[in-house]
C-alpha cells in the first residue's frame, strides 16, 4: 500500500471509532450499532499491518461487547491480529471456541471454496506462517488443546 492508501485507511478507522463513540453517547453510554461499523476495523487493522493496533481492538471488542461473537470474519480476524501478536494460546483457544461459526471461512481460506471478495490468501508470503499454524491446529483433536475454554 502506499502511504496515501494507508492514510486513507487510518482515516476510516477513526470515522468508525467516531460513529461508535457517537452511538454510545446517543443511547446513553450503551452501544446500539445496528449497522455491524465494530466488526469492520479489523480488517482495516490487517490491510495496514497495524497488528498492535488491531489488538488494542480486539481487546476494546470484547470488553465493549462481551456477548457479542462478531461475524465470522470478525472472528477469523481477530484469531489472526491475536496469532501475529504471538498471543498463540488465546487464538487457539478462540478458534476452537468459534469452530463451527469458522467452518466456511476457513473452507475460503485453504480454497475449498471460492469467492474472489474473500481478501486473505492462505499462500500470501506475510500469512505463511499463520497458514501454517492454523493447519495444524484445525486437524489436532480438541482433547490436545492445552487449555480449558471458558
Amino acid at each position: 500500500m502506499t502511504p496515501k492508501q494507508i492514510e486513507r485507511v487510518k482515516n476510516k478507522i477513526k470515522l468508525i471509532k467516531s460513529e461508535l463513540a457517537k452511538d454510545k453517547k446517543v443511547w446513553g453510554g450503551q452501544y446500539h450499532d445496528g449497522r455491524g461499523l465494530r466488526y469492520i476495523p479489523t480488517s482495516l487493522y490487517i490491510q495496514i499491518g497495524d497488528i498492535s493496533g488491531g489488538l488494542r481492538y480486539v481487546n476494546w471488542f470484547d470488553k465493549n461487547f462481551p456477548d457479542d461473537i462478531g461475524s465470522s470474519f470478525y472472528i477469523f480476524e481477530s484469531i489472526l491480529i491475536l496469532y501475529k501478536s504471538t498471543k498463540t494460546k488465546e487464538a487457539e483457544l478462540k478458534l476452537r471456541k468459534y469452530k463451527n461459526e469458522l467452518e466456511y471461512i476457513l473452507d475460503l481460506y485453504f480454497k475449498k471454496v471460492v469467492d474472489k471478495n474473500f481478501i486473505y490468501e492462505f499462500d500470501n508470503e506475510e500469512l505463511i506462517e499463520f497458514s501454517k499454524w492454523l493447519k495444524i491446529i484445525t486437524k489436532r483433536p480438541e482433547s490436545e488443546t492445552h487449555d480449558k475454554l471458558e
